[in-house]
């Protein structure tokens, strides 16, 4: 009971009305449930009467139905299953109140959730009219937008074959090759941009495919930029109705795969060629000119560096004033600048890190680094884009910052990055002195927009993400393991729990992997502050003495996994303070955590729930 009381006197204390409604849902459930049918049996009846009038108007050609129409029977289908679930699982569990705590507040708030969804949105709704003219397929502009791009000489040339080769009616593929860091990205958005100008095509989707190829991912993403949704689990199904969606249609398809490291069926995702040469094509990019040539790709371009006059101005634009304000330091600047072999990211990285420097020393330092450096061992990144975003990282005065980058990388490659996760994980592992964490969240988002600044980071799909380039995130997770204790296997696939990684590890990364069993033994890791095993959804049990060695664990995320129960050592986790539980289906008992007197997030679906006064 004193986890219990811990949560009572948190509500008593503060008079907070949503730890009051977390609360409630923990101990109310069966009420939600009670009210939750009730409220949907009014809703069928008005699904059904709705429903009549739109297949009465869509037996008519060239109609379908309205998109407040669409979307309201979506929510209303989407919630009949949820309703039937809940019910379901409700009459499984006993009453047992700590054996079954997560159920009950995972039950109580599904059902608060839809009850107000039904109330606020679905019932209030009206129509005016539920069918119209089929309208134009939606467009994907927003991904084309290339920040202070500047276009040079050397790119036009590849941007006009580029294009000569969209305009071939015999040519339906093409591959944009190039070494990291060389711009692929940048120069495919140009193209694709005067393509959509130039009314080539009537849609554009963009979808970053990077190392571990996820058929379902790829097809998720492709058809949300079509504008519609699938929800069938079978690949192969997927695929034919991905398919059906890019023959069927009058509208012209530019699809931009970015970032293959290896070669991609197309069939498999859902594009067929030449079946569907009329309505789509696909432009691909990669650092391996293989790759191009497997995927027959009928056109291939090489994408090179830039001349020492472009890198020149490019990294001027960067630099500011400070690259030229004496003689000395300009001819330093200039050889920095040739230093970074054309590669535009390094250029940029190392241009604005520098920005402001009026020291003919610490030119000449920065330069005589960049000479210095050994040849790196880092897979498909050069010495020359190496050094200078690790150059750039030094620059970095605040550590805070430093270790904000250093979180982005624990994600997998080329993820969207949430901005309030990161803050639960720094504050967690104890990198921020704040007493709340509406004040922890303000510093994160000021340490991200400063690295934004910097090229380290990039803009997410959203406000609420952030994104880190490939290239910067392999170099810095090199930093991070060498001189901060973190090992990030991320998204690599691993399917068992990997060797060799240092017992006096701090950090460590195994998110969205397919690891199904962890050691029987003991796992002895004394240092270790941050585990990470969310996504691992074939996950179904932990040891019971796993975390027994684990003691300054700190930050633990087993979202998105199979677990069923929590073991035993879960005791010895005296130092946690944030503990993410989410999407864990078969979760039921969390009664283990009762003696974690600093656990301060407790995160079970969705919200966290603060459950001490401060964090």
């Amino acid at each position: 009971m004193e986890f219990l009381s811990r949560i009572t006197g948190v509500i008593v204390d503060q008079a907070c009305d949503p730890i009051k409604r977390h609360f409630s849902y923990l101990v109310c459930y069966k009420r939600h449930i009670d009210k939750l049918e009730e409220e949907f049996e009014k809703l069928d009846v008005r699904r059904m009467d709705i429903q009549r009038m739109v297949d009465a108007a869509t037996c008519q050609r060239l109609a379908e139905a309205g998109n407040e129409v669409q979307t309201w029977l979506e929510g209303v289908s989407k919630i009949a299953p949820e309703v039937m679930r809940i019910r379901d699982e409700a009459s499984m569990i006993s009453t047992n109140f700590f054996l079954n705590i997560r159920m009950h507040y995972k039950l109580g708030r599904e059902a608060a959730n839809h009850i107000k969804a039904i109330d606020d949105d679905l019932l209030k709704h009206k129509f005016d009219i539920v069918s119209h003219e089929r309208p134009p397929p939606s467009t994907t502009a927003s991904l084309l937008f290339n920040e202070d791009y500047v276009i040079f000489d050397s790119r036009k040339s590849h941007a006009l074959k580029i294009l000569a080769a969209l305009k071939n009616e015999s040519v339906h593929s093409i591959g944009l090759w190039g070494m990291g860091g060389v711009g692929k990205t940048t120069l495919v958005k140009d193209v694709a941009k005067q393509a959509k100008e130039h009314s080539l095509f009537d849609e554009v989707v963009m979808v970053t495919i990077s190392q571990n190829i996820d058929l379902k991912k790829i097809q998720t993403e492709v058809a949300e930029c079509l504008g519609f949704h699938l929800n069938e689990e079978s690949v192969e199904v997927r695929a034919v109705k991905l398919a059906d969606r890019l023959t069927m249609t009058d509208n012209k398809v530019l699809m931009i795969l970015d970032d293959l490291w290896e070669t991609l069926d197309l069939i498999k995702v859902g594009i067929r060629f030449p079946e569907m040469a009329d309505t789509c094509k696909v432009v691909i990019t990669t650092r391996n000119e293989y790759v191009c040539e497997r995927m027959g790709c009928q056109e291939i371009v090489e994408l090179k560096t830039l001349s020492d006059e472009e890198s020149w101005s490019l990294f001027k634009r960067r630099a500011g004033d400070a690259a030229e304000s004496t003689p000395r330091i300009r001819e330093l600047a200039w050889n920095v600048a040739r230093e970074c072999a054309g590669l535009p990211l390094a250029l940029v990285v190392l241009g604005i890190a520098l920005k402001g420097k009026s020291s003919p020393e610490i030119w000449k330092t920065v330069l005589m680094q960049l000479k210095q450096s050994m040849e790196m061992d880092l897979l498909d990144v050069s010495k020359e884009v190496f050094q200078p975003i690790k150059l750039s990282f030094n620059y970095i005065k605040s550590e805070a910052a430093k270790s904000c980058l250093f979180h982005c990388c624990l994600y997998p490659e080329d993820w969207d990055i949430p901005k309030e996760e990161l803050m639960h994980m720094m504050v967690g592992g104890g990198l921020l002195n704040v007493k709340s964490l509406e004040e922890a969240q303000g510093i994160v988002d000021v340490l991200l927009d400063h690295l934004k600044a910097r090229a380290l980071l990039l803009q997410g799909s959203s406000e609420g993400y952030v994104r880190i380039h490939d290239v910067v995130r392999d170099v810095a997770i090199q930093i991070s393991a060498e001189d901060h204790g973190f090992y990030v296997q991320a998204g690599q696939g691993w399917t068992e729990w990997p060797e060799n990684i240092d017992p006096n590890c701090r950090r460590l990364s195994l998110m969205g992997n397919d690891i199904q069993d962890l050691s029987p033994d003991p796992m002895e890791y004394p240092r270790l502050e941050t585990l990470i095993l969310r996504g691992n959804k074939r996950l179904a049990s932990i040891p019971e003495m796993f975390f027994r060695h684990m003691g300054s664990l700190m930050v633990l995320d087993l979202s998105s996994t199979g677990i069923e129960s929590l073991p035993e050592s879960f005791s010895f986790l005296t130092n946690l303070k944030v503990l993410n539980l989410e999407n864990c289906g078969s979760l039921q008992d969390i009664s283990h955590i009762n003696g974690l007197k600093k656990l301060a997030i407790l995160i079970l679906e969705g919200s966290p729930v603060s459950i001490v006064p401060e964090v």
